[in-house]
Parts: structure tokens; C-alpha cells; sequence
């Protein structure tokens, strides 16, 4: 059986007037392509290992970093797979992330403490 092909996005979605937010996560490769070429026959389209991220600010170094916050892993969220389903119509921007993005998360994804519900 083939395996379908997978790409990691952030995407906007308009939640309501002037309210947006952003998550990311993994989305079929076919479904992308249709989505930006406005072929894609769905109403809903699936994003696999949700997530989201937030800018911190550390005083002490004067640096930005990011932190993590996984769809299902804490509190509760527990009980849920890391999968959502999201409207098309809903789209505001999708950004492709780097291809070694799965490093990234796996590495973040472990670190206990950048959960922070």
C-alpha cells in the first residue's frame, strides 16, 4: 500500500471578525496542492500533529525563543489524538515549514517544560 506523502504547514485560520490564530501541523501533500490551486472539493481538510507556538522573551539573555503547545498532551486536552479537522473557507495563509521540521518538534515535544496550558 502507498504512503501518502506529508508536509508540515502553519496555517491562519479566521476564527471570527478580525480573530485569527495559527497552528501547525502536518497536511497530505495532494491536499495542499489543491487547496492553494482552489481545486480542493472538501469542505473540511485534516491536520495531523497539531500544534502551536508562542514567542517568549527571556530578560536575563535578551533572547527570543519559542514554546510549544501540543494539541491532546496535557490537562484537559489529555484525551485527544493531535488530529483536527479545520474548514477551508477558514484559510487566511499557509506557510510551508522546513523540511527537517520534524527534528524540531520531536525535540520540542519532549521538553516538559514548554508544555504550559
Amino acid at each position: 500500500m502507498a504512503t501518502t506523502a506529508k508536509v508540515w504547514v502553519e496555517i491562519t485560520l479566521e476564527k471570527s471578525d478580525d480573530d485569527y490564530t495559527s497552528v501547525r501541523g502536518m497536511i497530505k501533500e495532494s491536499v495542499l496542492t489543491e487547496i492553494l490551486e482552489n481545486r480542493y472539493k472538501g469542505f473540511y481538510f485534516r491536520l495531523d500533529k497539531v500544534h502551536w507556538v508562542s514567542e517568549e522573551d527571556d530578560d536575563v539573555t535578551n533572547r527570543s525563543y519559542l514554546k510549544y503547545y501540543i494539541y491532546g498532551h496535557n490537562a484537559d486536552l489529555i484525551g485527544l489524538n493531535g488530529t483536527s479537522y479545520y474548514r477551508t473557507e477558514d484559510i487566511r495563509e499557509i506557510s510551508p515549514l522546513v523540511t527537517d521540521y520534524d527534528r524540531i518538534f520531536e525535540n520540542a515535544k519532549f521538553e516538559e517544560t514548554m508544555f504550559n496550558f
